[in-house]
């Protein structure tokens, strides 16, 4: 449900930082009536369809691997205090794992919301128009090859891992407050 309810800002946040000069959308007011009228409410949705995808596993991921990580690291910690640093390193490790396998969604999620009827603005004129997630998987895999899907891995990595960690750092304090409260 965040997803939906947040996607149109993903979609301008990556609009906007991909146009070159000249820009087409001089704000975020002029990118938002701009997408509006020439694309209607579809063009705030671009890419959702891997977006979602990409999404679902992704928690899933996240949370299962935080618990095996934070489990195994907590068998280590000798005095039973479940050292607040094992839910940091789970945190960071999930973070890297999760988001290196669901990467290629995130590739063809921001392609996809490239499109539309500025298109030609962003990264001189290189993307085509999709007809959809696999017409957009199979261009992706057939022009630039499966490495394609891992652009931008290392810098998404050095966002992930603190992002991560400190999430899951917070979400145990939490819980352990919550617990210690209510028990």
């Amino acid at each position: 449900m965040a997803t939906l309810v947040s996607y149109p800002y993903d979609v301008l946040r990556t609009r906007l930082a991909a146009q070159k000069n000249p820009k087409v959308y001089q704000s975020l007011t002029h990118a938002i009536i701009s997408i509006y009228h020439k694309e209607g409410m579809i063009g705030f949705y671009r890419g959702i369809l891997p977006s979602m995808c990409q999404i679902i596993p992704f928690m899933g991921l996240t949370f299962m691997i935080f618990e095996a990580t934070n489990n195994q690291l907590n068998k280590f910690d000798l005095t039973q205090n479940h050292n607040k640093w094992n839910s940091f390193i789970s945190g960071g490790i999930s973070g890297i794992i999760s988001k290196t396998i669901v990467m290629p969604l995130d590739i063809i999620r921001k392609r996809m919301q490239l499109q539309g009827s500025d298109k030609s603005i962003y990264f001189g004129n290189k993307y085509p128009d999709y007809k959809g997630l696999w017409d957009c998987t199979r261009s992706i895999y057939m022009k630039e090859g499966f490495f394609a899907f891992f652009k931008g891995l290392n810098p998404t990595l050095w966002k992930e891992t603190p992002s991560s960690a400190a999430a899951f750092l917070v979400f145990e304090e939490t819980k352990e407050i919550m617990i210690s409260t209510w028990a």
